[in-house]
């Protein structure tokens, strides 16, 4: 379940990366970010096999590098609002949600790949535990 989300995951940040290469949004924060979360997922899908802890972990660290920016482009409005700072563009956006079903699945595939990780994590960790009590 870790490799197929991790795979799942990498296709649509690779997806966000190659749409927003060589423009100023793609070189932004958001973006930049999500081009580090792809190569993590990418990390974990080798590490599964041999390192599942590891795997985990470095899945989660690209959920939290590529959440902010599917939740921007499926939620503008509130997303500005929730995070304000300093944008490139001073108008708001008008839209509060926008569907696009790359970025929804992109949502959807974060959400899996951290609770998917946290499972196996805290799995691996009270297995390890027990193994400790047992000797």
């Amino acid at each position: 379940m870790l490799v197929a989300g991790c795979l799942v995951a990498t296709a649509v940040a690779w997806h966000s990366f190659w749409l927003y290469d060589g423009t100023e949004f793609g070189a932004g924060e958001l973006a930049g970010n999500n081009a580090g979360g792809a190569l993590l997922f990418a990390l974990a899908v080798i590490l599964a096999f041999k390192f599942p802890r590891v795997a985990s972990g470095s899945a989660l660290v690209a959920c939290v590098l590529s959440l902010p920016l599917y939740l921007y482009l499926v939620f503008p409005l509130p997303f500005r609002k929730v995070w304000p700072g300093e944008w490139a563009t001073l108008e708001w956006p008008r839209e509060s949600f926008v569907w696009n079903r790359w970025w929804a699945l992109g949502i959807i595939s974060v959400g899996l790949m951290a609770s998917v990780s946290t499972v196996t994590l805290i799995r691996s960790f009270s297995a390890r535990k027990q193994i400790q009590i047992g000797t």
